[in-house]
């Protein structure tokens, strides 16, 4: 054992440490197999999308979007991994269309109930849809809803 042993060890835990972001839902799901976590949490989620204009910040629109997010069963506090897909981008004009914005949910909707038929049968999943507790069960329902629209399940 040498000197730096310890210290590199404490290094790599900590840079091993921080959370993975995943673009693949397939990567996402494996991650979760291999570290053992049974239960992750899956969000619908609407976020500002914020230009630079000089020495100004304009909002340029809205991005909608579903994640996906492992925490640590030991704390909870702690993210493993996030896998994140934007569904829909709407204007500031478009945002205030409570019609368009029902459209791009619905789609985020419709999304997230797809990802979530290919999740391992061992995992549990808490659904939130825009600050709301959803179950599986009502996330089907509102889905075929949706898919009654004509809404479909491709990004």
């Amino acid at each position: 054992m040498e000197i730096g042993d310890g210290l590199l060890r404490r290094i790599r835990e900590r840079v091993t440490g921080r959370e993975k972001v995943f673009f693949k839902l397939d990567k996402f799901y494996q991650y979760l197999d291999k570290t053992g976590v049974g239960t992750f949490n899956a969000e619908i989620y609407e976020k500002q999308q914020i230009d630079r204009m000089g020495s100004a910040y304009l909002v340029s629109g809205y991005e909608c979007g579903l994640a996906m997010v492992a925490q640590d069963p030991l704390n909870p506090k702690k993210t493993l991994a996030r896998y994140f897909l934007p569904t829909g981008f709407l204007t500031q004009e478009e945002f205030r269309d409570t019609s368009k914005r029902q459209g791009v949910y619905e789609k985020a909707l419709v999304v997230l109930e797809h990802r979530l038929r290919t999740k391992p049968d061992n995992a549990s999943v808490e659904i939130n849809s825009l600050g709301t507790n959803i179950s599986e069960k009502q996330l089907r329902e509102s889905a075929r809803i949706a898919r009654l629209k004509g809404v479909v399940s491709i990004v």
